[in-house]
């Protein structure tokens, strides 16, 4: 049976570690947006209506986004969502990129492939908004985010019911990470927890590229779940596992040779 791995926001967290275990083998359209406002809720709402909001003709503006310091091109009915990356309101090219990628989704939500899909939710970006907001605020947020999607999928795509799975991921700085680890500990436990079996939760550093030791915890951490949250067959997990770490020493074996041979001359 075939295992797809799916992004579904909120920002590119997601596809960048797929990509570095080399589980994402096709674009689709929430890989590189900037939605860690909406988040998940504009995207069960976009996939519910067919992704003609945000294909019609008049889709994109240019205007204001409350979390950066420039005008960024967002989706006219989605105006908190942000293509921070690319520019589809001036570049065809890069609409019908946005195009062909929403039709591989909707034709792969019909195929009979096991469907892994994985979505996170940052508390930092949460709580840049909304200061009083906790990391069981989000946690929850998240959660309730999850169960919608899920109701809206089955009901819209019935024979997916049985092969799908549901990654979730709150993301927090180190500070929080104990608290956020606790939280999903005692999802597992609970109600909501055994009438969506299909949901996994999880929780990584927010990534911080200013800090290498962070990041290499923040890939550790997304690479963890995504093996071992995912249903992924053991066989798959051995595989990818080796060749994830042959690339690391790989990458590791390059840069002591370069520094060698800088030092030499």
């Amino acid at each position: 049976m075939e295992h797809t791995y799916i992004s579904l926001g909120g920002g590119c967290d997601v596809a960048m570690n797929l990509n570095a275990i080399g589980f994402r083998k096709k674009s689709y359209p929430f890989d590189w947006l900037w939605n860690l406002d909406s988040g998940l809720t504009s995207v069960t709402n976009i996939i519910r209506h067919d992704f003609s909001e945000v294909l019609k003709e008049g889709a994109y503006r240019n205007t204001k986004h409350y979390r950066f310091s420039s005008n960024v091109i967002t989706y006219e009915h989605y105006p908190s969502i942000a293509h921070i990356h690319t520019d589809p309101l001036n570049n065809i090219d890069e609409h019908e990129k946005l195009c062909r990628r929403s039709l591989s989704f909707i034709q792969k939500l019909n195929d009979t492939s096991i469907k892994h899909f994985v979505y996170y939710r940052s508390f930092n970006e949460g709580s840049f908004k909304d200061s009083t907001l906790s990391c069981q605020d989000s946690f929850n947020i998240l959660v309730s985010e999850g169960t919608r999607f899920l109701d809206m999928l089955y009901k819209k795509f019935p024979n997916s019911k049985s092969k799908v799975t549901l990654l979730l991921v709150l993301q927090v700085d180190p500070a929080n990470y104990a608290t956020a680890k606790k939280l999903t500990r005692e999802f597992r436990s609970t109600k909501l927890a055994n009438e969506y079996p299909c949901i996994r939760v999880g929780c990584t550093y927010t990534r911080d590229d200013k800090n290498s030791y962070l990041v290499a915890r923040w890939k550790m951490q997304w690479l963890n779940l995504l093996l071992n949250q995912t249903e992924t067959p053991i066989r798959y997990r051995l595989l990818k596992c080796s060749a994830y770490a042959f690339r690391s020493v790989s990458r590791l074996l390059s840069k002591l040779f370069r520094k060698t041979i800088c030092e030499k001359r």
